[in-house]
């Protein structure tokens, strides 16, 4: 909406509120002043094809100081917008404070996080000679703890959680490649054991890699 503040002159109803009945401001100049300044935004990225980061650095500059919405969550379904804002929290915003939809205006200050809707992530797992020997503070063997930490990881990684200040949940496909060094073997190739794990990895772990769900629940 635009517009000359004169509007007032014959008809001083006809301005919108905080406008006074004389030249110079223009209506959107009045109604960006009222909108709060965004503190972070979160976009969804398309699945189709990679986005780019100039792509992502144009979205931005092109709606600097500018007023943007998120879009509601049924829409996001037959999206077809390379981004999508998912998400967005007002400056000082705390954990599990509610927020309203209501627009925003993006300003220079303004944490633009862009999320995918797939990862793929490479593991090198170091087992090397030294890690035979037992860690003095825990009483373990490295090699032991090697594991147990690729554990954590695993379903750190495939943990869903909610955008903040949303009520949607987001779960990317994740696929991971992990590969084991080791300084005695002398190969020509990486050794790769297991390779484009989907999302589904935690019910396809082997019995050698110990996981325990429950006591990674409280982790962040």
């Amino acid at each position: 909406m635009s517009g000359k503040a004169g509007c007032g002159l014959g008809s001083p109803s006809a301005c919108p509120p905080g406008v006074p009945p004389s030249g110079g401001v223009t209506w959107t100049a009045v109604v960006l002043l009222q909108v709060e300044e965004a503190g972070h935004v979160f976009l969804l990225m398309k699945k189709d094809y990679r986005i780019s980061r100039n792509v992502r650095l144009a979205w931005v500059l092109s709606r600097l100081h500018q007023v943007i919405w998120a879009v509601p969550e049924p829409e996001l379904v037959k999206s077809e917008n390379e981004l999508d804002v998912l998400s967005i929290l007002p400056n000082g915003w705390q954990p599990d404070e509610p927020v309203q939809p209501r627009p925003y205006l993006l300003v220079p200050s303004t944490r633009v996080t862009f999320l995918a809707r797939q990862y793929r992530f490479v593991i090198e797992l170091d087992l090397s000679p030294s890690t035979g020997i037992v860690d003095d503070s825990t009483g373990e063997i490295i090699f032991d703890e090697v594991f147990h930490a690729l554990s954590r990881c695993l379903v750190g990684l495939l943990r869903p959680f909610r955008i903040p200040g949303s009520d949607i949940i987001y779960q990317p496909e994740i696929f991971v490649t992990i590969q084991a060094y080791s300084s005695i073997i002398g190969l020509q190739s990486h050794q790769v054991k297991f390779s484009s794990w989907s999302d589904s990895v935690c019910e396809q772990l082997p019995g050698w890699l110990p996981v325990n769900t429950e006591e990674n629940q409280g982790m962040g």
